[in-house]
């Protein structure tokens, strides 16, 4: 902090010092002052989406989730392809339990190079199940994307899943195996490092 501050006394309206000040300001926990960065920033520099989505960051962290929105939104709107913007969009509406909004903008972690350094994306030979679609007599694949804790989390809709009428293979992290086998509804468990026969599944979520 100590330098960015020596280098603003210098260059006061560097748009880049300012970034980062707010940003080093944000992970302290000084919001309000990180928020006066993130205003400055967006002050100096409009047309720049960087600072509407940062601002948008602080404002959701203080609880100004209209405010964050349209951060977000304005971020987006100069930049529709920036991820970064769209990905803690997607966090805000899953917070505030906007699933059908906060969903479709979670996509958008596949573009995230910060979140996939150690993941990735796998391709499937059968399509995803969006939940609109009947699964009566179909065979769905529910397979482990994140951590253990999320696996463990998203397990506890496997039999919901089943009571739509599918037949329900589990495919998660070889840690897990054993301690999910017996939910109910789950026809299959498969351990991530077992390679799946994704074949025998007619779709996959």
């Amino acid at each position: 902090m100590t330098t960015i501050d020596r280098a603003l006394a210098l260059a006061p309206d560097t748009y880049d010092f300012l970034l980062t000040r707010g940003l080093l300001l944000k992970a302290m926990l000084r919001l309000d002052e990180a928020l006066v960065c993130f205003d400055r920033t967006v002050e100096k520099r409009p047309e720049e989406p960087a600072g509407h989505s940062n601002r948008g960051m602080v404002l959701a962290d203080l609880g100004q989730f209209e405010a964050a929105r349209a951060a977000y939104d304005q971020a987006l709107t100069l930049a529709p392809d920036f991820v970064q913007a769209r990905w803690n969009r997607a966090l805000m509406h899953l917070l505030l339990g906007n699933f059908t909004q906060g969903w479709q903008d979670y996509e958008s972690r596949w573009d995230f190079e910060a979140l996939n350094t150690f993941r990735e994306k796998r391709d499937f030979d059968v399509p995803l199940w969006r939940g609109c679609e009947s699964l009566e007599g179909k065979t769905i694949l529910l397979h482990a994307e994140q951590g253990l804790g999320d696996t463990l989390q998203f397990c506890r809709y496997a039999p919901l899943v089943a009571a739509r009428g599918a037949r329900v293979i589990l495919e998660v992290q070889p840690a897990l195996a054993a301690l999910v086998a017996s939910l109910p509804g789950v026809a299959q468990v498969v351990a991530r490092a077992i390679r799946c026969r994704h074949s025998t599944s007619t779709v996959r979520c």
